[in-house]
């Protein structure tokens, strides 16, 4: 496919030795249809093959740009890509996740038929390391409360769901290198203060849980930055200083972090995968509840999970979420 002279929309995803992962992800992106778009990855330092994969992929599709770096970790990769985008749109893309079809479409739909716009995100469905269908978080239709949800109400976005105005990015002063992890939380609060934001109303966005994942590992890490994130707010909003709130955002990364604040085995994703699949009836929340006694084997939530699953275990298993072959 020829390349995007003038795109409507620039996806931007940073990619570190996700080589597994990314016949996935790219395959929900480019088989977007109904919008000009372009794809801009940021090989952050991969070892795996990624680098590799993503050349073929370029090769093959004008539409995709590839940028090799050394590993700086994902919210330096996401300046560099967006700073790259030349869409009016940004759409951002995880690696881990999938865009259904449609999804480019409809959040620029939005965004262009509602100028108080700042960012666009849908509905999203999540799936366990398996393909098992978890759940899905729906939101509302009304963007005065989505958007009074987000600054006052800790109502948080999927990061890789969001499309929003490069305009509004750049003015809200873009992603900040103080917030390793939580970047996209600091960054939503600050465009919600000149924009606005909306929902598709239909999952466009499927979101992978994974013990394995950042999030899993540094849940506790992240969610300190989010509460720090609504601290840079208040002091915006108050007309203070950001500085000592920003200073302890810059101390929370890794190599920094106690060791007592990392989920190193991922216990915390193996805990939710349990009971997201077991509220379900699906037996193969038992297993997970069971990898979860492993690691934490003194832990009564644990086992309550664990009798829980062996209750349910005769019940038939929850679907399965396979991406669209591209």
């Amino acid at each position: 496919m020829g390349a995007v002279s003038e795109p409507l929309v620039s996806v931007v995803m940073s990619v570190f030795n996700a080589e597994r992962l990314l016949p996935e992800a790219m395959g929900g992106v480019l088989g977007q249809e109904g919008i000009e778009f372009e794809v801009v990855v940021v090989d952050d330092g991969s070892y795996d093959g990624s680098g590799e994969l993503l050349d073929r992929y370029a090769a093959g599709d004008a539409r995709v740009r590839v940028l090799h770096q050394e590993n700086t970790g994902l919210t330096r990769a996401l300046i560099r890509g967006c700073g790259e985008a030349r869409g009016e749109f940004i759409a951002r893309q995880d690696v881990d996740d999938v865009s259904l079809p449609g999804r480019f479409r409809k959040q620029a739909g939005l965004l262009l038929a509602d100028p108080t716009l700042a960012m666009a995100s849908s509905w999203v469905g999540s799936f366990g390391p398996g393909g098992e269908v978890l759940d899905e978080i729906r939101r509302t239709t009304d963007p005065d409360e989505a958007t009074r949800g987000l600054l006052e109400e800790y109502e948080g976005v999927v990061h890789g769901s969001v499309m929003f105005r490069k305009a509004d990015y750049e003015k809200a002063g873009g992603y900040r290198e103080e917030f390793y992890f939580a970047q996209d939380s600091d960054l939503w609060l600050r465009m919600a203060e000149i924009g606005r934001l909306a929902f598709v109303q239909e999952v466009l966005y499927m979101l992978r849980i994974s013990e394995k994942s950042l999030s899993s590992r540094y849940a506790r890490v992240q969610a300190r930055l989010g509460e720090i994130s609504h601290e840079c707010q208040r002091a915006r909003q108050e007309g203070r200083s950001e500085t000592p709130a920003l200073v302890e955002a810059l101390q929370l990364r890794p190599g920094l972090i106690p060791a007592a604040r990392i989920d190193t085995h991922g216990a915390g994703g193996l805990w939710f995968l349990s009971r997201s699949l077991l509220s379900r009836g699906d037996r193969r929340g038992l297993d997970y509840a069971l990898r979860y006694l492993r690691r934490r084997p003194f832990d009564p939530k644990g086992w309550a999970s664990a009798a829980w699953g062996a209750i349910a275990a005769w019940k038939r298993a929850a679907p399965v979420f396979v991406p669209e072959k591209r």
